[in-house]
């Protein structure tokens, strides 16, 4: 199967993406600055480890002259604390925020924090993780973010980080905004394909956007456009975005085609997890509509009838009543073969005269034949036992499996317990 994403011409590309990437996010990382704070942040919310060591903080203590650069950096730097007790800001954060709400915050001449796209998220996360801040101060900066999406956020970039500004002080995000994606710049792109994965802001209108589309459309323009960036926190950004997109629509591809590739392991796996509810799926069948017949669990072509069905809705190729190899002057049909995956499946079930013991011999002489075809990687011996006729079904299960002399065996007895 061709796979757009995993080709050695595009792996090799974003790999040296990556790579360009992370040496700039190595060069441009100086603390304390709002652009290195959103580069730790970005990892923190993607999960990707960046190049980059968050610095030692342990007995930091901001000045009250303290300025809105370093409030945003420590913001972002509480808010990327692991352990929930420790997302806090410094002492002395509360103080040097409360100078800050003397000011104008959308001075005709724009030299504010609130025309500062980072500055502004770092600074609402500071103040939604500084327990000692005053009422007073809270209502200024949710009225400067009430206030924030008319005066100063007039494209997409800082529509989107006003808008998760808002989201972490508390207010209504109002994103997404209803743009098309064409219209976007890389960094805006990269900057959706991140805050639509981050962890904070799951919640957010964000969730209405189609993640693929947004990679897609991102990884696709990286192809067009290699991407650099100015600071440390685009370069994380770009970074964290390319992998995160990649990641996911490898994943994606991997989930719909998985059977072109799975092992036999995972297979048998499956099998065993749609054996182990094959119980409750024979009682939902019982219950219908208007009391419509149905298919009646009564003996073992019942089950071999019902489980030939539920493989049929995960693998392509169900070859049922197969012919084992000679062995010991005759053969043995199996129930199923799962050929391409190279599982067999024999299915039994309990009667009277077939108990724990009849069941345990009968499976140890099906080994012996399974072992010698060709296509058995793996065998799920399913019994299905709703008389709970065995009396250990986890002795069975153990037993039978450990005998097997080094065909991969798996033995499902269900239901078990009363």
């Amino acid at each position: 199967m061709q796979m757009v994403f995993v080709t050695t011409p595009l792996e090799q590309n974003f790999a040296a993406q990556c790579d360009a990437l992370s040496h700039s996010l190595r060069e441009q990382f100086s603390w304390p600055s709002p652009d290195a704070g959103f580069a730790l942040y970005v990892g923190s919310q993607s999960g990707q480890k960046l190049p980059i060591n968050p610095p030692p903080l342990v007995s930091t203590t901001l000045q009250s002259s303290a300025q809105v650069p370093e409030l945003a950096a420590f913001g972002f730097y509480a808010a990327c604390q692991e352990t929930p007790a420790d997302r806090v800001t410094p002492d002395g954060w509360a103080a040097a925020f409360s100078r800050l709400t003397g000011r104008e915050p959308f001075p005709t001449d724009r030299h504010a924090f609130t025309f500062r796209p980072f500055e502004i998220l770092g600074v609402a996360l500071g103040a939604s993780l500084t327990p000692s801040l005053p009422e007073a101060d809270r209502r200024w900066i949710r009225n400067v973010l009430n206030e924030a999406p008319k005066k100063c956020a007039t494209e997409s970039w800082s529509r989107h980080l006003v808008s998760a500004a808002r989201f972490v002080i508390g207010l209504p995000d109002g994103s997404p905004a209803d743009e098309p994606l064409e219209t976007l710049s890389l960094e805006e792109l990269a900057l959706l394909a991140w805050i639509t994965t981050a962890d904070a802001f799951q919640k957010g209108g964000w969730a209405t956007l189609s993640k693929p589309l947004v990679q897609k459309k991102f990884l696709s323009r990286c192809l067009r456009t290699p991407p650099t960036a100015q600071d440390a926190g685009r370069s994380a950004l770009l970074l964290a975005a390319i992998r995160i997109s990649c990641d996911s629509l490898l994943d994606s591809a991997v989930s719909q085609n998985w059977q072109l590739r799975s092992s036999t392991k995972d297979a048998a796996a499956l099998v065993e997890q749609l054996c182990r509810r094959f119980h409750q799926c024979s009682h939902q069948l019982l219950t219908r509509h208007d009391s419509r017949e149905t298919l009646k669990i009564k003996d073992e072509y019942d089950v071999q009838d019902l489980l030939h069905s539920l493989l049929r809705l995960h693998f392509d190729d169900v070859r049922a009543e197969e012919w084992t190899p000679s062995y010991a002057g005759s053969s043995n049909r199996m129930d199923f073969l799962l050929k391409r995956e190279r599982v067999v499946v024999e299915a039994k079930m309990t009667r009277k005269n077939l108990g724990q013991k009849e069941v345990a011999k009968q499976l140890s002489e099906d080994i012996a034949w399974y072992r010698k075809h060709p296509d058995c990687g793996a065998l799920v011996c399913f019994v299905y036992d709703p008389m709970h006729l065995c009396s250990n079904a986890v002795a069975l299960e153990s037993d039978v499996a450990q005998s097997t002399q080094g065909l991969q065996v798996k033995v499902i007895v269900s239901p078990q317990g009363f």
